[in-house]
């Protein structure tokens, strides 16, 4: 197919600058270019057409725009719900291929010649790639984070699917039928479509004797498994975990993987001299170095002091993601953006496995305020460890199933996967789970999947339009 894509919006301008927004992002993965047009005119000398209009807008009757268009309405129903903020009624849903379709078509008066999608495609897809939902959201957890309980995502059993990706899946059946063609993703890394982002938080460096014994006896006794193994290494850490964080990185240059290592701004005395060092040699091994907010930064409108923190240990640094992952959109955003990160990799929900965004690829968030998008890009995560035992409640056995199939379900789409294993995971089962860990790298790398660091995806999505 062509590699550009032609738009002509029609709508009123309390959308516009959404609807562009909206575009660009689920366009540039699969576009060279994304050619948007005031002109009629010149529109109509352009293939590969999408009009965004309005029910009644004059261009349905020209017959020449129309010809070979895809065409998106905007209605009313859908301006007014974006006028303020308010719950989806989720009611309002148009299911397509066992697809929960957001904003469904209300004209049912329509030419038979026209294509016109049986949904709002772009409001739908702004609505999570703008967690727009989350400024409605009352609830919130202990940590003053949003709840994947209350979300529209857990309500229509959507976790864990990447529900924009199912609309551009819904979309390319009638890009197929006005232009004989289908979405022609671009490659990420090495050929490939799929990319994994593989990440390490260093929340704790070790625990002391007594409280890792606490730890071991009273959280995390029903997931220990009493392997002989397992119990040597119990003991091994009751005097030092440390080394932990070298068996990890020696499984990953075992294989040729490169991951990113979020770093606190601060650690105890005893342990930061034991951190730069291991810095240092993860910069001389290629990793990545990332900042891991601290979890009073956002709420606390204190990104500024911990940034300078860090940069005065670390040096200059390109991404981050918020211990706890506790925050909110937009004083997260306005800070990453304010202080320069030229990523963030923060958007999950602790307690699922999950697409927040509902997008398998990095983009831009919406600022809503202003109304035009920050300039961090975000790159999604997926899968963390802690949530298998905090949250989902399940042994190791199961986890790596869940890991694995969450892999299957994602080659599907294309994009990227980010999956954060702390190396304090590792503390308890520790030789069972370096294996599920090994087991893990090694299952990607017999399917041929690119692991890489979030530095990879945030350069990947940079260059693109």
């Amino acid at each position: 197919m062509n590699a550009s894509v032609s738009v002509y919006i029609e709508i009123k301008e309390e959308f516009k600058k959404e609807a562009f927004y909206t575009f660009e992002n689920l366009f540039c993965p699969f576009f060279n270019k994304i050619n948007f047009f005031d002109d009629i005119g010149e529109f109509l000398k352009t293939r590969n057409k999408i009009i965004y209009c309005v029910p009644e807008s004059e261009i349905l009757n020209n017959a020449k725009a129309v010809e070979n268009s895809i065409i998106i309405f905007l209605e009313k129903e859908t301006l007014e719900y974006f006028n303020g903020f308010k719950d989806y009624d989720i009611k309002n849903i148009l299911n397509i291929d066992s697809t929960p379709c957001l904003f469904p078509r209300k004209k049912k008066n329509i030419n038979k010649q026209l294509n016109v999608l049986p949904f709002d495609f772009v409001a739908s897809s702004f609505f999570f790639l703008s967690c727009w939902q989350e400024y409605t959201i009352k609830e919130r957890d202990a940590r003053n984070r949003i709840t994947f309980e209350s979300t529209i995502q857990n309500k229509l059993n959507l976790g864990r699917k990447p529900i924009v990706n199912l609309y551009l899946k819904i979309f390319e059946k009638y890009l197929d039928k006005s232009w004989n063609t289908k979405l022609i993703q671009r490659d990420i890394a090495k050929g490939k479509k799929t990319f994994v982002a593989l990440t390490h938080d260093l929340d704790v460096v070790e625990y002391k004797t007594l409280a890792y014994l606490k730890r071991l006896l009273l959280d995390m006794r029903k997931y220990i498994n009493p392997t002989i193994k397992n119990i040597y290494y119990m003991f091994r850490n009751s005097v030092g975990q440390k080394y932990i964080l070298q068996k990890l990185k020696e499984i990953e240059i075992k294989y040729n993987v490169r991951s990113s290592h979020y770093f606190l701004s601060e650690y105890p005395k005893n342990d930061k001299l034991f951190v730069d060092q291991y810095i240092e040699n993860l910069n001389e091994n290629s990793f990545e170095i990332g900042h891991h907010i601290s979890n009073k930064s956002i709420f606390g409108y204190s990104l500024n002091e911990d940034k300078n923190l860090i940069n005065s240990t670390y040096g200059n640094i390109k991404g981050s993601r918020v211990h706890m992952l506790e925050f909110e959109i937009a004083p997260l955003f306005a800070q990453l953006e304010e202080q320069n990160y030229l990523y963030d990799t923060s958007l999950m929900f602790a307690e699922e496995f999950s697409y927040r965004t509902g997008f398998t690829f990095p983009h831009y968030i919406f600022n809503i305020s202003k109304r035009i998008p920050y300039k961090t890009i975000e790159i999604p995560l997926n899968v963390m460890d802690i949530s298998s035992n905090k949250y989902l409640h399940l042994n190791d056995k199961q986890f790596k199933k869940e890991i694995l199939l969450f892999i299957d379900e994602a080659l599907k789409y294309g994009g990227a996967a980010t999956f954060l294993f702390h190396n304090s995971y590792f503390f308890y089962n520790t030789q069972s789970r370096l294996k599920l860990y090994e087991d893990f790298l090694l299952f990607l790398i017999e399917q041929k999947i690119p692991i890489g660091t979030c530095e990879e995806l945030y350069i990947w999505r940079k260059n693109l339009i």
